[in-house]
């Protein structure tokens, strides 16, 4: 709720409103930008899936969002040792390693086409 609508009550913006160089610590800006990479992500899924978009959710509505596309994040039932994983059960930053490694990455398509056009 923070990340997309801030806080009025507090006088808070929108997170995502907020550059990273506002954050005191290297550590801060880390972590800012962690959640904006985690909350694009779910947003995107959320939007997705018209029928479960609210433009202005209360906490028990962003909850129910949350829930509907959790399972659909792109995050393995299998650890890389081939451990079973609760997923249900993630630190959010395991869940955004998880994420992130499933990502593509910018520039990586264009190399690609290149390769092939080289052949």
């Amino acid at each position: 709720m923070l990340h997309r609508y801030g806080n009025d009550e507090l006088h808070y913006p929108p997170l995502r409103f907020v550059p990273a160089i506002d954050m005191s610590t290297e550590n801060k800006r880390k972590r800012h930008s962690d959640f904006k990479v985690m909350m694009g992500v779910i947003e995107k899924k959320v939007k997705e899936e018209e029928s479960l978009w609210v433009s202005r959710p209360t906490i028990q509505q962003a909850n129910e969002m949350f829930s509907a596309v959790s399972t659909d994040l792109g995050i393995s039932e299998r650890t890389p040792k081939n451990r079973l994983r609760r997923i249900s059960e993630l630190s959010w930053k395991t869940a955004l390693t998880e994420v992130r490694s499933k990502r593509p990455r910018a520039g990586n398509d264009s190399l690609e086409e290149e390769d092939e056009d080289a052949e």
